[in-house]
Order: structure tokens, then sequence, then C-alpha cells
């Protein structure tokens, strides 16, 4: 039980997110995050303008945004959140299981999900695969303590997240 919890948030401490961000070999391409370097880079008014003839959900463009005022624009910087949301899917893998009462298979799949060529590379790219995954994890999460414990503030949350998914990644 704990002795495992404690591989798991070794690894998605900052340190390792950091590392992996400053390790990454691969280039930003003008495909992995051109179209959306101009349009983040914006005024809000012109992203939002932008959004109405996008085909990708406002959700991880947005992000992008608040994190390009927040920070200079560098490759590891705008990288960012998706490393952070593919650690906080880790974690809430793990909550799954520990809802589900099955830690040793929750660490088995925080294990494979760790080691997962995809689920690295795609949490490497500036795009929202890996906030789609987070958030996935996250509706289910809720969804199963919405059917174990039937509390109106997780049915809330259930809605809230699930909408934020759809709203993520259009398919």
């Amino acid at each position: 039980g704990e002795r495992g919890l404690s591989g798991v948030f070794a690894y998605v401490s900052p340190e390792a997110m950091l590392i992996d961000l400053l390790t990454i070999t691969q280039v930003l391409t003008i495909d992995a995050y051109g179209p959306s370097a101009t349009i983040v880079s914006g005024e809000l008014g012109q992203l939002l303008d932008h959004l109405r003839s996008d085909v990708h959900g406002p959700v991880f463009l947005l992000i992008l945004w608040a994190v390009q005022r927040v920070g200079e624009f560098s490759e590891w910087w705008v990288r960012l959140p998706a490393v952070m949301a593919r650690g906080a899917t880790i974690l809430v893998v793990h909550l799954i299981a520990r809802q589900l009462r099955a830690p040793r298979a929750g660490l088995y799949a925080c294990a494979l999900l760790c080691i997962s060529p995809f689920f690295i590379e795609y949490s490497r790219e500036v795009h929202p695969y890996s906030l789609s995954a987070l958030l996935t994890a996250l509706s289910w999460w809720l969804f199963i303590r919405v059917a174990q414990k039937g509390r109106w503030r997780d049915t809330v949350l259930y809605g809230i997240v699930t909408g934020v998914l759809f709203l993520t990644f259009y398919m």
C-alpha cells in the first residue's frame, strides 16, 4: 500500500518532471506548436475570436495562453502543462485503484503509465493529449465516487470535469 504509493510520488515529483522537461531532445516543430504560438501570444480577445473557427477545444489553448502570460517563451515552459498533466494522471489512476480497493492493480497501472512510450511521448508535445487523459481519469474517479457514495458534491464535480473534458479535445 503505502510503500507502492511512495514510488508513484517519486515519479511525479517536481524534480522528476523538471528532469523530464530538461532532457527532451525533440525540438518544437511548426506542427507541434506553430499555429498555437501566434494565437496564444496575442491578446485574450484575439484568442477567443480564433476559437470560434478552430477545430481544437478551447481549454488547452486557454491554458497555454495563461502560461505564456506567466513566463517567457521557451520549449520547456510551453511543454510544462502537458508534463504536469501526465504526473497528475498517474496520481489519479492511483486514486481510482484505491477507490476500487485494488491498490496492487493501481500500482501496476501507474507503473505501466510511467513506462508507456506513447503516454510519455504525447505528454511531451504541446497538444491536449495528456490533459485529456487527466480529465478522463478524473471523470472516471468521480463517477466511481458518485456510484459508491452518491454525494451531490461528487455529482456536480463529475459534471464539471466531464464538461471541461469535452471542451479540451474534440473527437
